[in-house]
């Protein structure tokens, strides 16, 4: 019987990988295909595949939520009142250039 694990990879590259290089796998996706590996074995390629794409979007869906939550209760109504919250954020943690002293 051949091995059903070569369209996993593929699937997962394809499907969850942002990146334009088809052999770079993101960190959380070999995390959770690799917790989820012994499970491989009581479903096809495909239905694993989409099982931890579904987890990963859940995992994604969760963080945003979380995010939204946070946002309501400092008083954020509005996307743009967010946006312009984590733009100041942003430059806060950006060091400022001092000034060259003119001493004499």
């Amino acid at each position: 019987r051949k091995p059903e694990d070569t369209g996993v990879t593929l699937t997962l590259t394809l499907t969850l990988n942002p990146n334009p290089n088809p052999n770079c796998i993101p960190n959380p996706t070999l995390k959770v295909a690799a917790a989820l590996r012994p499970f491989a074995r009581f479903h096809g390629a495909a239905a694993h595949a989409a099982l931890i794409e579904d987890l990963l979007r859940a995992r994604r869906l969760r963080r945003r939520m979380a995010d939204l939550c946070k946002y309501r209760a400092d008083g954020m109504l509005y996307m743009g009142e967010v946006a312009v919250t984590e733009a100041r954020a942003h430059r806060r943690k950006i060091p400022q250039f001092k000034r060259p002293s003119h001493s004499l």
